[in-house]
């Protein structure tokens, strides 16, 4: 449903709390705006305003109608690294409601966030530039931990293959990470069903960070050098040993932290067999030759890695623990007994017994 351009701007004009806006013509079928807002105490703060005037108000195939960009404010929340600002608002069936839901949600984040500056309680995943490793998706799904390794330590990481599938011409390789043992011996194991712990392993490689490797404290690092704020020079140490002295093919290598609340998270890497990311670098230390080794200016190839622990699989769609915890007896899994066991299963039903005669 194209809406007239001018329509939108003499829209954008009745709001109170918008001082000006401007028409900066069109870029790729997408109208571009300027809008500001006048500020309390403040400089007036301007938002670059994407429009696809020429689409329906509704989101088709992932395409959001309106986008708000502001590169100088990625240090405040819902800010991706391009610039714009992630408002997630209700689809509506016209323009005109359309740039009403979006401008009010605008607004309010103004307020929230940039106005009194507070902050979101929950904690969010990091932002990751994920590449492709041989022309195929790589996903490693993971649950917490019975124990968290602690900062400083690393070690190795037992992963099972799960899957390849194709979605569409895409190769998509899926992975399950079982569990971790430290150079000292310690192991922590992940909490999948016995069939999946079951599974040939392989083994990469984990070190555990001293803190959050995130810029603005959303977005990943996604250079080597980057990590050597969290990174000790011990880990350094056992990484190189293990890659370049020993030569073992050891992939993926598993830089973990952990959150605020407590939870761990894995940003998972790929190193370039033809490339080196940490080299030794000789320097004098109280007259004696010392042998350091140091993390270069290199991209990583991130994979993607998801927690797919209970609590964080299931989340809000998760049935009441009265329900969940019971020892469920499904009797006939036809046409009902079906529908109850995928429901149940999809609402985080934890033990089901099916029973069908035929």
């Amino acid at each position: 449903m194209k809406v007239d351009r001018q329509h939108i701007i003499d829209q954008l004009r009745t709001f109170p709390y918008i001082s000006n806006v401007e028409d900066n013509g069109d870029v790729d079928e997408m109208q571009m705006l300027a809008i500001t807002f006048p500020i309390e105490g403040k400089e007036p703060l301007t938002f670059s305003m994407r429009v696809a005037y020429m689409m329906s108000p509704m989101r088709l195939f992932d395409v959001e109608p309106v986008v708000f960009y502001n590169k100088a404010l990625l240090a405040y929340p819902h800010i991706m690294d391009d610039g714009h600002l992630c408002l997630h608002t209700p689809d509506c069936v016209t323009w005109d409601d359309r740039i009403t839901e979006e401008i009010e949600a605008l607004h309010r984040w103004i307020q929230k966030y940039y106005v009194r500056e507070e902050q979101d309680e929950h904690y969010e995943d990091l932002v990751i530039d994920s590449v492709r490793i041989n022309g195929a998706r790589v996903q490693f799904y993971y649950t917490q931990l019975d124990a968290i390794p602690p900062q400083g330590s690393c070690g190795y990481v037992a992963y099972t293959k799960y899957a390849s599938d194709k979605i569409g011409e895409q190769l998509v390789e899926s992975y399950l990470v079982q569990g971790v043992v430290q150079t000292d011996g310690v192991k922590s194991y992940g909490e999948w069903s016995t069939s999946y712990k079951e599974m040939a392993h392989k083994q990469g490689l984990f070190v555990m960070l001293a803190g959050t490797p995130a810029r603005y404290g959303k977005f990943a690092v996604n250079n080597y050098q980057e990590l050597s704020e969290w990174c000790s020079e011990d880990q350094l140490r056992f990484l190189y040993e293990k890659l370049y002295k020993e030569k073992e093919k050891f992939a993926p290598i598993f830089w973990g932290y952990e959150t605020p609340n407590g939870s761990l998270r894995w940003i998972v890497t790929y190193p370039d067999e033809s490339l080196h990311f940490i080299i030794g670098e000789k320097i004098l230390e109280n007259g004696v030759v010392k042998w350091v080794p140091k993390l270069v200016n290199l991209k990583m190839n991130i994979v993607d890695a998801s927690d797919s622990s209970y609590e964080q699989f299931f989340g809000r769609g998760r049935y009441p623990d009265a329900i969940v915890d019971k020892k469920i007896l499904i009797m006939g899994v036809g046409a009902i007994g079906s529908i109850v066991a995928t429901t149940l299963g999809r609402g985080g039903g934890k033990q089901m017994a099916l029973c069908e005669f035929d």
